[in-house]
């Protein structure tokens, strides 16, 4: 931590801005408020929510879209996100690792799957705000959910 109180200050005020953003995306997915979720992305972000090619999105309309059409019929959504840390590159740059749970009401065919996963999160500063620049999900584990779809995360990727 810098020793200059207005750099601790600005530090700390930057990594809640990044966990507090973590916390509205969960929020906006589980309350379908999807054209929202784009402003937590840079327009020109990169996201991998799987390993299938039609997962990986190169815009934050690519990620709503793909949002939007994952969540279709589906009746309601629990997303929970902790064990965030965040590190600074630099001012303007960080990177996190945040856990996720994710818990989804199928209505055809009634099923809940779930996800446990991490979201390892690139981060650019833009303004007074915090963007996601490149997001990689990985699952720990899943239940009912379907096969080939989210990447395992493996013990040696765990700290990529």
């Amino acid at each position: 931590m810098p020793n200059d109180l207005a750099a601790q200050i600005e530090l700390l005020t930057s990594r809640a801005a990044i966990t507090d953003a973590l916390h509205l995306y969960a929020r906006l997915i589980d309350e379908g408020s999807f054209d929202a979720v784009s402003d937590i992305f840079a327009p020109d972000c990169v996201a991998e929510y799987g390993q299938r090619d039609e997962d990986t999105l190169r815009s934050s309309a690519a990620v709503v879209t793909w949002i939007r059409t994952q969540l279709a019929g589906v009746r309601a959504t629990s997303h929970h996100i902790s064990n965030v840390s965040v590190t600074f590159t630099d001012p303007h740059h960080a990177e996190s690792l945040s856990y996720v749970y994710a818990w989804h009401d199928v209505t055809n065919p009634p099923v809940q799957p779930v996800v446990f996963g991490r979201y390892l999160d690139q981060w650019r500063r833009d303004g007074d705000s915090w963007r996601i620049t490149h997001r990689r999900m990985f699952a720990h584990g899943t239940e009912k959910f379907p096969p080939g779809i989210l990447a395992v995360l493996r013990p040696e990727s765990a700290a990529e």
